[in-house]
């Protein structure tokens, strides 16, 4: 097990097989809490215990959920480095073209060949001609938006490695069942016509690709856990291959798994109400429930999880945390706000604005962005789903010459 503050060498004891393993050894799982930057404290505490041997550094592997992610840690290495710094391989597992990246960064997939992925606009008109001849008189438009909902459909079942016969075994009753007939002839589409035409062409989906690439890296590195370091980074995916391989990482020798913002401060009762077994409403949208289904995917307890002992110049002050974990406590919980100690409230450096309309939310942002400018060294950034009022606060820079 790699501990990132302790700079001992890791232990030369033969490892034993991957079952027995698996059993003796404790999960190298960590958080880093909300209140750090997520990509700076990473890259520190990996800088403190490999950053004396540059050839074990860039020896190492870092596996990120998309390549935005890889970035940013690309960059926090650059800014305690200074620029010179080999750094480890870092590997995007969600992008599409998952088999180069890992026949790149690791070893290259063994085995017989996968099929093809289909391409995403021929598999778009294909749903859309199978929809076109289950409902005649359905209109282009319509057939390619009903083509856009059967695909999004594949993708998350495949994910979810769920067989399509769940769907058409639900009831709804009564009230829907005219609906859900008419339902359950686009579902058919997937259930037979679609399965036919992929034999047909000789492709598979990308999900279904992406799951079997990711299984048999899995399968490897429990068979044979590689000798270089390997960090699962920022990866909150709760899909089954990718919670699959987390764990094969966490209990290789040389491998960490690092979650982001893992809440340690709230109740087991709390921890437990984000079960998906539960039964509580809205607990899906609680921003600590993904993390709770990897982990209960993954077998790992949050006991288990450890904190990462690295902090870095980026960080926000540490009661930004547990005013985080108080925020978003569920709604049957809230009841608690009453007793939690003044200084557990606060959010540092945070203001709140009233304001009337929207044109006064954009101009106060841009005139907030404007002054930060005023202050030597000092950057700023609006991050905002709100593309509306992102157009907005840019019009107004522009007029400034920002």
């Amino acid at each position: 097990m790699i501990d990132p503050v302790n700079n001992s060498a890791p232990s030369s004891e033969p490892s034993a097989p991957p079952s027995t393993a698996r059993k003796a050894a404790r999960a190298s799982v960590y958080t880093i809490p909300a209140h750090r930057s997520f990509a700076d404290a990473l890259v520190t505490g990996l800088l403190r215990r490999f950053g004396d041997d540059p050839l074990m550094l860039a020896g190492g592997l870092i596996l990120v959920p998309n390549n935005r992610a890889g970035t940013a840690i690309r960059d926090a290495f650059v800014r305690a480095s200074n620029g010179r710094l080999l750094l480890p391989r870092l590997v995007p597992i969600g992008d599409l073209s998952l088999e180069d990246r890992i026949g790149a960064a690791l070893e290259p997939m063994v085995g017989a060949p996968l099929p093809p992925i289909i391409d995403p606009m021929q598999r778009r008109m294909i749903l859309a001609r199978l929809i076109g001849q289950i409902r005649s008189g359905t209109g282009v438009a319509e057939a390619f938006r009903l083509a856009d909902s059967l695909a999004a459909v594949i993708d998350e079942l495949t994910i979810e490695r769920r067989p399509l016969r769940e769907l058409v075994e639900i009831d709804p009753g009564a009230d829907l069942s005219h609906h859900w007939d008419e339902s359950l002839k686009l579902l058919n589409i997937l259930l037979h016509d679609w399965p036919d035409e992929l034999a047909r062409l000789g492709k598979i989906d990308a999900a279904d690709r992406r799951n079997i690439l990711l299984d048999q890296l899995s399968a490897r590195w429990r068979a044979a856990p590689p000798s270089r370091f390997v960090v699962a980074a920022g990866i909150t995916t709760s899909a089954p291959a990718i919670a699959d391989l987390l764990r094969t990482i966490a209990f290789m020798p040389h491998g960490m798994v690092v979650v982001p913002q893992l809440d340690r401060f709230i109740s087991d009762d709390e921890w437990d109400s984000l079960s998906p077994d539960d039964g509580q409403r809205g607990a899906e949208t609680h921003p600590q429930h993904h993390l709770r289904r990897l982990l209960d995917r993954m077998g790992i307890a949050r006991g288990e999880v450890m904190l990462w002992q690295a902090a870095s110049e980026q960080d926000s002050p540490p009661p930004r945390s547990r005013a985080v974990s108080h925020l978003f406590a569920p709604p049957h919980l809230t009841a608690r706000w009453i007793d939690v100690p003044s200084g557990e409230k606060s959010l540092p450096g945070v203001t709140a604005y009233s304001l009337a309309n929207p044109a006064e939310e954009a101009l106060t942002i841009a005139l907030a962005l404007r002054e930060a400018l005023t202050e030597a060294g000092k950057t700023a950034a609006l991050v905002t789903p709100d593309r509306t009022l992102a157009r907005r606060v840019a019009g107004h820079l522009t007029r400034w010459g920002i």
